[in-house]
């Protein structure tokens, strides 16, 4: 039933959305036209969760570590999607060009770890190293 009704709402909201010939849509990370699906998506991860933990009680009889392991997989999904933000305003994604998603996924474990802690680090106050075209005393 609620598949059924979140597969109406967004075929209304794609169709309403491609309607429009008022808005250019110019690049972006995402589709923001989706964004009004936000409280749908939400009903389903809710549903999927819950599914989820039903199929973990018949494999694990412990509560605390069904829900833990539940968390990790949200938890990994939330850290998956800052490092694409992370990505997009650091300009490690292309803003005009096409992306390759092979290239994305192999940055969210090098330059996003790398780049991410440096900017930790200039936020914090910690000494930076010079650019090996700057000028040493």
């Amino acid at each position: 039933m609620l598949l059924g009704l979140s597969v109406v709402v967004g075929l209304y909201v794609r169709a309403l959305n491609a309607s429009s010939d008022r808005w250019h849509a110019a690049p972006g990370f995402g589709n923001r036209f989706l964004v009004g699906l936000v409280p749908v998506w939400v009903l389903g991860l809710a549903v999927a969760i819950d599914l989820l933990e039903r199929r973990l009680a018949g494999l694990v009889r412990g509560v605390a570590f069904r829900w833990s392991v539940l968390a990790a997989a949200v938890a990994l999904a939330v850290v998956w999607t800052l490092g694409l933000i992370f990505q997009w305003g650091s300009g490690l994604v292309p803003r005009r060009e096409a992306v390759d998603f092979r290239r994305v996924a192999r940055q969210q474990f090098t330059a996003v770890p790398q780049r991410a802690l440096a900017m930790v680090k200039r936020a914090l106050g910690a000494p930076q190293a010079p650019a090996s075209d700057e000028v040493r005393p």
